[in-house]
């Protein structure tokens, strides 16, 4: 086992310990099992992150990773898979559960991702998000990305009060394009049909201002912060309070943190287990399968080449043996 630790500029501590091994019963699998404690500056256990990863001899991934608070509730879950169809592209499928044990609001997310021969890429999605008073919002939608780096994206979002939005944008590889955003009511009524352009600023983020779609090129105020995230309001948290993610993935006021926390991390992203750089982003990269790893959480990817992904901060080690 190999303990690592980091501490954030508020004084909290983030310490990871690893355990990989393989199993008797199957020895050409490599089993990854990790646990990060954030505790803050008195020391005190704010949550646990734990993951149990298993990768195949065929490159295929599994992966389990829970958050507990404090007090031992589980506030968030989710699972991944990846693997090949019949036609050997590659796919990965990802579900997400958050709760909120205060206030009761819970989020639900699936994804299924398809990287084509033809260096297409597309994505499905679909999320429900309940604030725990009764009002529900549901969305779905799927972006595709070509080998040019042009994107199109589509999302429709039901909200609480019956009006639906549905938004399609179309971007090439400099990240500009249109965006098209249509609002109905319960009823079928039109309340706006708009069309407005999307481009990039100096700095390379979007300065588009539509709701909906993927952010890369970003569709909410504030800019694409290059997580590429893909929940129906763009930014990394929910979008279900002002200001958007707080920075520690937590679920205060419906604030989930990072909504797509599967993706490569850019140091900045908490996401799952909401600790800034508590995690090496070794998913994927694991099995030499992704460039960057993905990041099942927070830190930076590392570059994943035949032996596998390099850390993030807390760049990880490994000792192997077998278990029973």
């Amino acid at each position: 086992m190999n303990i690592s630790g980091s501490s954030g500029a508020s004084g909290d501590t983030y310490t990871r310990s690893e355990h990989e091994y393989r199993t008797p019963q199957a020895p050409q699998d490599r089993h990854v099992d990790t646990q990060t404690v954030h505790r803050d500056g008195n020391g005190q256990v704010v949550d646990t992150t734990s993951e149990r990863r298993t990768i195949h001899q065929d490159g295929s991934e599994e992966a389990h990773k829970e958050r507990t608070d404090a007090q031992g509730r589980v506030t968030h879950s989710g699972d991944e898979t990846k693997g090949r169809d019949s036609e050997g592209q590659k796919t990965t499928d990802r579900t997400e559960h958050a709760h909120d044990p205060q206030t009761g609001a819970t989020r639900d997310r699936a994804e299924h991702t398809v990287e084509r021969r033809d260096g297409t890429t597309e994505k499905q999605w679909q999320e429900r998000n309940d604030d725990g008073s009764g009002n529900i919002e549901e969305s779905h939608g799927a972006t595709v990305n070509d080998k040019d780096g042009n994107e199109s994206s589509s999302t429709s979002t039901t909200s609480a009060n019956g009006d639906t939005t549905i938004t399609t944008t179309t971007t090439d590889k400099e990240g500009n394009g249109t965006v098209h955003t249509t609002v109905i009511d319960g009823n079928g009524n039109v309340l706006s049909d708009t069309t407005e352009p999307v481009s990039e600023n100096s700095d390379g983020t979007d300065d588009s201002t539509d709701a909906g779609g993927d952010d890369s090129p970003d569709l909410v105020a504030g800019g694409d912060d290059g997580t590429g995230d893909d929940g129906p309001d763009g930014d990394d948290s929910p979008g279900l309070v002002a200001g958007g993610d707080d920075g520690r993935g937590d679920l205060a006021s419906g604030d989930f943190g990072d909504r797509d926390y599967f993706d490569p991390g850019d140091g900045r992203q908490d996401g799952f287990e909401g600790s800034e750089n508590a995690e090496s982003g070794s998913y994927g990269g694991e099995s030499g399968g992704d460039s960057g790893g993905r990041d099942f959480g927070g830190g930076e990817g590392g570059e994943g080449d035949g032996e596998g992904g390099g850390g993030g901060d807390n760049a990880r080690s490994t000792s192997t043996g077998f278990r029973g």
